[in-house]
C-alpha cells in the first residue's frame, strides 16, 4: 500500500519505514522529497545521513554507498527544474535512465563533467541527449573505470591517436596492479607472522607451502609431479607462476629457487 510523502519522511526518519517503501523508487522518492524542501548541500547531507542510519538500523550497512548515494542527489538537483519540482512520476518519466539504470546515469553525469563523453546534442527540455556511438564510447569507460585504470589515462586511452600505444598503457597498469598486489602481500605475510607470534590461529583462507605439497600429495601427484607441474606454470604463464609462489608466503629466494629449476 502505497504512504503519503509526508508519512514516508516521518516514517523514514524515525526508523520505522517498511523496507518495502524503500527499494530503488524510494531512494529516489527520498532525495527528491529532501531537495524540494532543502539547499543542496542540506538535502545531501540529510539523504546521506538519514540512509546510512537507515541501513544501519537494518543491519544492512554493506548496501550503502556514500559516494553513490551523494552522487545520485547531485545529479536529480542538476536536473530539477527552476530547482523545484511538484510531481516525482513527472520527474521520473522525463529522467528515465535514473529509473532504468542509475549506475550508467551516474557514470554518463560525472564522465560529461570531467570532459570524457560530452552528450552529442540537447533536447528543448536542456536534457542531455546521446547517440549510439555515444554509449560505446560510455562502455569503455566503465571498462577502464572498472579495471582501475586513471582518469588521465582513460582520456589518453580514448584519444583517436595512431600514436598512442593503448596495449603499452594498459601492461603498464598491469605491472602497477601487480606493485599493489605484492605489497599488499608482503602486508598479508607481516600480519600472519604476528599471528604466529601472538600465538594466534592462522585464517583458515590463507594456504602455505605445506598445505600446497599435502593436497597435491592428496590426489596422487609424487614430487616429479609437482616440478613438472611447475615447468609448465613457468613456461606458460611466469608471471602468474611468480604471484602463486608470493602467495604461499615464501621468501623471495625461494621463490627465485623454485623458478629456476622450473626453467
Amino acid at each position: 500500500m502505497k504512504i503519503s510523502d509526508s508519512t514516508f519522511l516521518e516514517q523514514f526518519e524515525n526508523q520505522t519505514l517498511a523496507p518495502e517503501h524503500f527499494n530503488h523508487y524510494g531512494h529516489l522518492r527520498l532525495a527528491w522529497l529532501y531537495l524540494n524542501s532543502n539547499p543542496l548541500e542540506e538535502a545531501i547531507q540529510k539523504v546521506t545521513n538519514g540512509f546510512s542510519s537507515y541501513a544501519n538500523s537494518l543491519g544492512v550497512t554493506d548496501k550503502f554507498h556514500h559516494t553513490l548515494t551523494e552522487a545520485i542527489v547531485r545529479i536529480m538537483a542538476s536536473r530539477l527544474p527552476h530547482g523545484k519540482e511538484e510531481n516525482l512520476d513527472v520527474y521520473l518519466e522525463n529522467n528515465r535512465d535514473l529509473v532504468d539504470d542509475i549506475r550508467a546515469a551516474v557514470n554518463v553525469h560525472y564522465s560529461d563533467k570531467l570532459g570524457l563523453l560530452k552528450p552529442s546534442s540537447r533536447s528543448d527540455a536542456n536534457y542531455r541527449q546521446y547517440t549510439k556511438q555515444d554509449y560505446q564510447r560510455l562502455s569503455k569507460i566503465m571498462a577502464y573505470r572498472e579495471a582501475g585504470v586513471p582518469l588521465a589515462t582513460i582520456i589518453e586511452l580514448l584519444e583517436d591517436n595512431q600514436q598512442v600505444n593503448r596495449a603499452q598503457i594498459l601492461e603498464e597498469q598491469i605491472e602497477q596492479l601487480n606493485a599493489e598486489i605484492l605489497k599488499i602481500r608482503k602486508q598479508q605475510q607481516a600480519t600472519i607472522e604476528l599471528l604466529k607470534s601472538g600465538g594466534l590461529n592462522l585464517p583458515t583462507r590463507s594456504m602455505n607451502k605445506n598445505q600446497w605439497v599435502e593436497l597435491l600429495e592428496s590426489v596422487g601427484m609424487s614430487e616429479t609431479d609437482m616440478w613438472t607441474w611447475h615447468a609448465e606454470f613457468e613456461k606458460r604463464m611466469p608471471q602468474a607462476h611468480q604471484d602463486f609462489l608470493e602467495s604461499l608466503n615464501i621468501s623471495e629466494e625461494e621463490i627465485q629457487q623454485i623458478r629456476k629449476k622450473s626453467k
